[in-house]
């Protein structure tokens, strides 16, 4: 996807980095807060919390015990903080102080077009995280209801729920680039600015939380939203292997940093099930030079793929140590390139951007130069230059012409 594809309605006053004096959240008063949104949260907690000593708590003490507001220690009136903001904010409060805030849901067609939008600038509702959270969660959840597996487990629609609490827990909020969960047929993506915070290979694993946003995490885990501490993604790693879809492939790029989780929906009915738009069974998302050219979940094999692609990794990614692979990496069958063949391209290149574009090929025969900006996180010049150098190089060839161009390995 292009580096605008997420959200082709830019706010024209979006800046990448908060200038100095930008307002804070306890600049603002309570009037930044969408009342509104706090009454629907209040009622799901009050549903969960029957006689909890919070319950009858006017709304401003409420905020308080939430950490959603605090007292100002000169004047004592009651301020918004960070978290309280984001959470039960107005979008247009919200980006005084994170001006490059932007929550953005869409469900996409075959062709790469928007089927279903919930954006947060749209100006139709308050654009808070809660607002949001509650419009989405529903639709994530039923996308993956009705898909088996073995009892005992967590089910598909508990991986969708987690992914996305994930997502908007985790989120850099001053960051450059947004929260975006987009939605096709045999996948659901959940992408946030920000990296990972959990050591690389560990995030699976379980029991180990560092949540980017605290405040957030406890407001969510008061209504019983967020799983114990630390078991989201293996939460969504054991609901995939229980179900029998294909492995969550979680991916970081730098500069800016972002963190991009995939879960694998089941195969869309011939008939029935899926969504359509003009006899199209909803596919794969598509990029602002077409649609992608394979809706087939990606493979992933512990001896060839890696959980993590890192924009700069120079290091070829090695087979696991012997002893039982987790079941986040269990192999699937191999739909990318040869193995052996993508290694010999790897050992030519030295250039960080160009292997990680290479790295794409473990996965998939043919890639688009908008999948290389999206993993890497910048612009189609630079994008073109890459997939230009490596094209020059012999590495890699193309096929088609202009926007509908795909490039596979040329050794392979």
């Amino acid at each position: 996807m292009g580096e605008n594809t997420y959200l082709p309605m830019e706010r024209p006053d979006q800046l990448p980095h908060p200038p100095d004096g930008m307002r804070t959240a306890h600049a603002l008063s309570l009037e930044a807060l969408s009342f509104g949104a706090l009454k629907r949260y209040r009622s799901l907690f009050d549903d969960r919390t029957e006689g909890h000593p919070w319950t009858h708590l006017p709304d401003e003490d409420f905020l308080l015990r939430l950490n959603a507001a605090t007292r100002m220690p000169d004047s004592s009136e009651l301020r918004p903080t960070k978290g309280g903001l984001l959470m039960f904010g107005y979008e247009h409060d919200i980006c005084s102080v994170f001006p490059g805030y932007v929550l953005d849901y869409r469900r996409v067609s075959k062709a790469g077009a928007s089927v279903e939008r919930i954006v947060s600038l749209d100006g139709t509702w308050s654009g808070c995280i809660f607002d949001f959270w509650q419009k989405v969660q529903p639709i994530v959840t039923k996308a993956a209801a009705g898909a088996g597996g073995r009892r005992k487990h967590p089910t598909l629609s508990d991986a969708m729920e987690a992914a996305l609490l994930n997502a908007l827990i985790h989120a850099e909020y001053p960051g450059r680039r947004h929260v975006v969960v987009e939605q096709a047929s045999d996948r659901i993506t959940f992408a946030n600015p920000g990296s990972l915070r959990v050591g690389r290979g560990r995030a699976f694993d379980g029991g180990v939380a560092d949540p980017r946003n605290p405040e957030l995490a406890k407001i969510f885990a008061l209504i019983g939203a967020c799983s114990n501490a630390g078991e989201g993604l293996e939460l969504i790693a054991a609901a995939s292997e229980s179900v029998g879809v294909p492995a969550p492939v979680l991916t970081e790029c730098a500069d800016p940093a972002r963190t991009q989780l995939t879960v694998f929906l089941p195969d869309a009915p011939a008939s029935g099930g899926a969504e359509r738009e003009g006899g199209d069974v909803l596919s794969s998302p598509g990029t602002e030079d077409g649609p992608r050219t394979s809706a087939d979940a990606p493979a992933v094999a512990p001896s060839t793929v890696p959980l993590f692609v890192e924009e700069g990794a120079t290091d070829e990614v090695q087979p696991p140590a012997p002893g039982p692979v987790h079941h986040a990496a269990a192999p699937r069958g191999q739909l990318g390139e040869d193995g052996a063949a993508l290694s010999r391209a790897l050992a030519r290149v030295h250039d960080p951007d160009a292997r990680a574009a290479l790295e794409l090929f473990r996965t998939k025969r043919r890639i688009k130069r908008a999948e290389v900006e999206e993993l890497l996180g910048i612009g189609s010049t630079k994008a073109k230059a890459i997939v230009g150098d490596l094209v020059e190089s012999g590495l890699i060839a193309a096929e088609g012409g202009g926007r509908s161009t795909l490039y596979r390995l040329r050794d392979a």
